[in-house]
């Protein structure tokens, strides 16, 4: 196993080797172009604040002291051939080399006359003027004049920027011509390129795009075709030049070689894979200690299992002489499974056996506790038989009474208005006269409540007739139960709440039968509180679209445990048995439920209470109809 997991994890890791230096690869030239594009964007902002401060260093030239009053002092002649005069070194019409400084320098300057003629240049050290500059055409002074003009001359890029000079009056007398060649030099000036930066170039527009110029003449020299480089280059961030009235379309772009980008990868990937080997010696190394310890454990188990096996079932294991030990343990635990399956039947008949000197005591334990019921219910009917005589006759002389004290009140009251008060007894009449009438009526109420607590108690013992097609009102199965068990509800709660919805459709079934479920249900939420303000919720409600009545008995009591929960409404299954539980009055319940084709359902956690959910099906007029012409029909009464 050990092995086996060193050959996977290098495996995963050769193979996430491959998929993470492609995924990096992609991701740094991804990196890598975004910046490219960025700094093309930059490099051409920078480019045309270049190209607009040539005009701006043009102006500046124009209107300083010096050139003016030297351009005012020249008496040039129109009609005498004349030779243009050059300058190597700044001419006297140059500002003063504290503002030059300041401004991007020339490399080429020329002052003409009025008629377009140049009578003086200027040409950076040394740099030879073009010849087209010292001809230069009415449309070229015109399109550089007052702006930065972009042109080709020899197919070579030029930057031309003119201002004309006015004198007092306001005429026309001179025009200073700024050129440039837009090349390496002027490249690196306007964007500040340096050494260690990536290779920026001008080129051409169009469907097979030229190399102007370029910040590395040397790798990227002049006229290279785009095509050419991008073999070669990783070639982004292209940009558009097109500056006023210029001829000329520039496009920026930035490269870097694809043999750079690849050793700047290769390095990031080298890094990254030493790291991932770390890792995975590391992971590959931890994850076989663990197996080793497993199979340690493994060793042990099977250890343990064979001296299980010979030491408490008595049974000697041969020893296996083949596999690994996953298969000694498989082996060694299909033999016990075997031996415990033996011993679980032998110790079942047994158990059956058993079960059956057990189920007779519980039979016989059950008869006398029914005998016990019986003999109580006809206690019951006696004590209530006696007890209703007395009340009846106390209920007739208290109404006879009324009736007497009516007709006297009438006497004494007359007696009362013409004489004043007078005594009856220990009291006074005008306290006697509404006392008397409250006292028969608390009378009246409390035989009342003796008779209906007799009522109860002779219905509870009556046998039921086990007839189930009654038209039964389930709010007052509800308030026959609660009424029947006032006395232990008040002993086990304060929180008492019955919630029934009126106007509830009638069912088909035993309004005793059902008293009797739902005494069960109260009096087992009742005995699981642990204290008087643990509180009892009993509902009826109709569900309109299985057409059926529920009641609901929910509590705050101890709540069932989960593993007994499918149990509880087995007959005899209690778990009050020290408490005298009989375990027969969910299973009753159940049965009845089940009678009335309904159902009974339990919803409970240990320690938040329980709650019982009864559905019972809407009571069926035709149905009812129909059973009653089948059993008349059935009958052997004889039929008109």
């Amino acid at each position: 196993m050990v092995i086996v997991t060193v050959v996977i994890g290098i495996i995963v890791w050769i193979v996430m080797d491959y998929i993470q230096s492609r995924r990096i690869k992609n991701i740094f030239i991804a990196q890598l172009t975004e910046r490219l594009g960025q700094q093309a964007m930059e490099d051409r902002l920078r480019f045309d604040r270049y190209v607009k401060s040539q005009q701006q260093s043009v102006r500046i030239f124009a209107l300083q002291y010096n050139f003016t009053d030297y351009i005012n002092n020249q008496k040039w002649s129109f009609r005498e051939t004349f030779r243009v005069k050059f300058y190597n070194d700044a001419p006297p019409w140059f500002p003063v080399r504290t503002i030059l400084r300041t401004l991007p320098q020339p490399r080429y300057a020329l002052l003409l006359d009025s008629r377009g003629g140049v009578r003086e240049a200027y040409q950076r050290g040394k740099d030879t003027l073009p010849q087209f500059l010292l001809q230069p055409t009415s449309l070229l002074i015109d399109k550089s004049n007052e702006q930065s003009y972009m042109t080709t001359f020899d197919n070579a890029p030029y930057l031309i920027a003119s201002a004309s000079c006015l004198d007092s009056r306001g005429k026309f007398t001179a025009t200073l011509m700024l050129a440039t060649p837009i090349d390496d030099e002027f490249l690196n000036d306007a964007i500040g390129i340096s050494t260690q930066r990536d290779i920026v170039a001008l080129i051409t527009p169009g469907e097979y795009p030229l190399v102007l110029t370029s910040s590395n003449l040397m790798e990227i020299p002049s006229g290279a075709p785009l095509d050419a480089l991008q073999k070669k280059y990783l070639v982004t961030g292209k940009e558009f030049f097109d500056y006023g009235s210029s001829d000329l379309v520039i496009k920026f772009i930035s490269l870097i070689s694809l043999e750079k980008a690849d050793e700047l990868t290769g390095s990031l990937i080298l890094r990254e894979r030493g790291e991932r080997a770390v890792s995975a010696f590391v992971l590959i190394l931890s994850f076989a200690a663990v197996m080793f310890y497993i199979t340690q454990r493994i060793q042990r188990l099977t250890g343990r299992i064979s001296h299980f096996s010979r030491h408490t079932l008595g049974v000697q294991q041969q020893e296996i002489q083949k596999g690994d030990q996953l298969h000694v343990l498989e082996e060694r635990f299909q033999h016990l499974t075997e031996e415990v399956v033996r011993s679980r039947e032998i110790i079942k008949k047994q158990a059956e056996k058993q079960a059956r000197e057990e189920e007779a005591k519980i039979i016989q334990a059950k008869l006398i506790h029914a005998n016990k019921m019986t003999s109580l219910g006809t206690l019951v009917s006696g004590v209530a038989h006696e007890i209703n005589n007395p009340n009846s006759f106390i209920m007739s002389n208290a109404q006879l009474f009324n009736d007497i004290w009516n007709d006297i009140f009438l006497v004494l009251n007359e007696h009362y208005k013409k004489n004043g008060d007078f005594p009856i007894g220990d009291m006074k009449f005008s306290e006697i006269q509404s006392l008397v009438p409250r006292l028969l009526n608390t009378i009246t109420k409390g035989t009342e409540r003796i008779k209906n607590i007799v009522d109860s108690l002779k219905n509870f013992v009556r046998a039921d007739t086990g007839n189930l097609d009654e038209k039964v009102d389930v709010n007052k199965v509800i308030e026959n139960a609660i009424f029947f068990l006032n006395a232990e509800i008040k002993k086990f709660t304060n929180n008492f709440h019955v919630t029934c919805k009126d106007n509830l459709p009638f069912v088909r079934g035993s309004s005793r039968q059902l008293e009797q479920v739902v005494i069960n249900l109260l009096m087992n939420s009742l005995q699981a509180l642990d204290n008087r303000e643990r509180g009892i919720w009993i509902s009826t409600s109709h569900d309109e679209k299985v057409d059926s009545v529920l009641i609901r008995v929910k509590d705050e009591g101890c709540g069932i445990q989960k593993d007994i929960l499918d149990r509880i409404t087995e007959p005899f299954f209690t778990t009050k048995l020290n408490q005298g539980g009989t375990g027969l009055g969910l299973s009753i319940s159940y049965a009845i439920v089940k009678e009335h084709k309904g159902s009974m359902e339990f919803i409970s956690e240990p320690g938040q209470g329980a709650t019982a959910c009864i559905t019972l099906p809407v009571y069926d007029k035709l149905r009812f109809k129909e059973q009653l012409i089948e059993r008349y029909q059935s009958s052997d009464t004889p039929r008109r």
